[in-house]
């Protein structure tokens, strides 16, 4: 799958790659309407160690608790809809794949359908994240889709910073002083010369 990501719209462009993808991306258009959500249900890996995503469309969310001796486990299945399958052929694909993985998971567990759009002749899809819960804007940002908030409203936050554990953007925990409204970190929030064992042991005082 080709993935586009457009970062002024906030929004991802699906297009197909394979007959395969091209059917499912043609079905998926035919039951979705714009705001239809497309639910994140996992991923694994292929078979070079890059992410690959299932998502459905179209399915009903189900809550499935499984009991064993002394402990209870609850998660989320999707019944029915249409499994479609993200994963990337080129380096940039796969970057953008395991950024499209990262937004959904912290973010709220879903794409949201924008629309069908026509790239190189090829049907594609047009999604994105989150809509920021201030001014609606299309978000596909990790931070963004986090907090649910989007940049251009982050900027005009009056911000509260407070210290706590944090994300880089290899999902690495540091230490460090970010905006308990909008998310967003302090410039120069973390000491430089501190090792990354040093920001690992912080987090766990």
């Amino acid at each position: 799958m080709k993935i586009v990501r457009d970062e002024k719209s906030g929004t991802f462009t699906f297009v197909p790659d394979k007959r395969s993808e091209k059917r499912i991306l043609a079905s998926i258009i035919k039951i979705l309407k714009p705001g239809d959500k497309i639910f994140y249900d996992g991923r694994d890996e292929d078979r070079d160690g890059f992410p690959r995503l299932f998502f459905y469309a179209g399915a009903q969310k189900k809550e499935k608790v499984e009991k064993g001796n002394g402990w209870t486990s609850i998660s989320i299945a999707c019944i029915g809809g249409i499994k479609l399958t993200l994963s990337g052929n080129t380096k940039e694909d796969r970057r953008e794949v395991s950024q499209i993985r990262d937004a959904c998971f912290f973010g709220r567990g879903e794409l949201i359908f924008i629309g069908e759009t026509v790239v190189d002749e090829k049907k594609a899809i047009k999604v994105t994240v989150r809509h920021c819960k201030l001014c609606k804007a299309n978000m596909i940002n990790r931070v963004a889709c986090e907090w649910g908030i989007c940049d251009a409203c982050a900027a005009k936050c009056q911000h509260r910073y407070i210290s706590g554990a944090i994300r880089g953007g290899s999902l690495d925990i540091s230490i460090g002083e970010f905006c308990d409204s909008c998310g967003r970190g302090k410039p120069e929030m973390a000491d430089e010369n501190m090792s990354q064992t040093e920001h690992h042991c912080a987090v766990e005082k």
